[in-house]
């Protein structure tokens, strides 16, 4: 035994010592993950040890960092709807989009007007306005960027005619206390306007009778407000719409020191509607043009707990909810999650030294019954 011993030994050392083989490998790995679903990825070029197939070199560590990630940039960016208008007719645009931590004041509102003959037009600003001059279809985008230079963009078409016998119906959209209601949508027949910062809106119609109604996010839609147009004069016809909808409002802290959370994520849902926001420095929030329903409510932000209740909002009032984060426990340094992994581990490897003793010591053992008994004498 001894000497089978000293010759493997002597194999391995000429081995270490002449290399006598060729490994074919590349120490580099390409890998595709989603940066628009998790973020906190590690600098893999720098770290190569942490690429998520690394094994236990670093990609196991690697699923602990990463987190979920939330889209901060515009959402919900609309132009409008598709409409008609007609030739020499200059139309009100009004954008709308949300932000979860951006107001749309410092949003960068940019529309292009695309023309029949292949012209483009620009205009900036959340509300402007557009003359159409050529009869066709005319393709209108609004791109919505963030100071963080994050974006998303809407198009609509709108269709230009000639108007014979024109005429125009104006007016505003308003509340019950006789403020502008903007982005309202005013819809005459098939034909819609959505109203600018001031509520105001108009269209260029043919001669004639028609029914006009007015619809806004928050509100109850309007009846139906009969117009007559006559060549050549305006028609005013202002619209009040009643709230149908309610605020919620509140303050995050940690549940542990009482401190604001700045920045975390409250998300509300009521069926597939959903709405959200980021809180301030001083851990406030606030979501208005809710609907008047049962809301569930969550929030969250990297290294608490996420936190989850219900409320109820009513039109016409906000609903305060204040909320305590709790901070996900660590211990030593290490969180939760990781130690349950390192506990994990260590229980995997005590279980196969276990099973590695136990079969050493039944080889030493010998078979059951003990050893097999000695052959006769001859």
């Amino acid at each position: 035994m001894n000497a089978r011993q000293a010759i493997i030994h002597e194999m391995q050392q000429i081995l270490y010592r002449d290399v006598p083989y060729v490994v074919l490998t590349n120490p580099w790995g390409l890998y595709a993950y989603r940066t628009d679903r998790f973020t906190n990825w590690p600098d893999m070029v720098a770290h190569p040890g942490m690429t998520p197939m690394s094994g236990w070199t670093g990609g196991a560590w690697l699923f602990y960092e990463i987190l979920p990630y939330t889209w901060t940039g515009p959402t919900d960016v609309s132009a409008g709807e598709d409409l008609e208008a007609a030739v020499n007719e200059t139309v009100s645009f009004t954008g709308s989009a949300n932000d979860v931590d951006d107001p749309a004041s410092s949003l960068t509102w940019t529309w292009e007007f695309l023309e029949p003959n292949g012209t483009t037009y620009t205009r900036i600003g959340q509300f402007v306005t557009y003359k159409f001059v050529n009869a066709g279809t005319v393709t209108v985008k609004l791109t919505v960027t963030d100071p963080d230079d994050q974006s998303d963009s809407d198009t609509i078409i709108v269709t230009v005619k000639v108007v014979l016998d024109a005429g125009w119906l104006a007016g505003y959209v308003e509340d019950s206390a006789g403020d502008p209601i903007v982005a309202a949508i005013v819809t005459v027949e098939e034909s819609t306007r959505t109203t600018n910062a001031t509520g105001y809106y108009n269209f260029t119609l043919s001669a004639g009778t028609y029914n006009v109604t007015a619809d806004a996010a928050g509100y109850a839609a309007s009846g139906e407000h009969m117009v007559i147009i006559t060549e050549g004069e305006v028609t005013w016809q202002n619209i009040t719409l009643l709230l149908n909808s309610g605020t919620l409002a509140g303050q995050v802290v940690d549940e542990k020191t009482g401190d604001p959370v700045e920045g975390a994520l409250i998300v509300v849902r009521l069926g597939d509607v959903s709405r959200q926001d980021l809180t301030d420095a001083d851990g406030n929030y606030s979501i208005d043009l809710l609907e008047a329903g049962r809301y569930n409510v969550n929030a969250s932000k990297a290294d608490y707990e996420t936190y989850m209740t219900s409320v109820t909002i009513v039109a016409g009032e906000t609903t305060t909810l204040n909320i305590e984060l709790a901070p996900v426990e660590e211990a030593g340094g290490i969180s939760t999650a990781l130690l349950a992994a390192i506990v994990g581990i260590v229980v995997l490897v005590a279980v196969v030294a276990l099973a590695y003793v136990l079969l050493k010591r039944k080889k030493a053992e010998g078979p059951p019954g003990g050893a097999p008994p000695a052959p006769p004498s001859t």
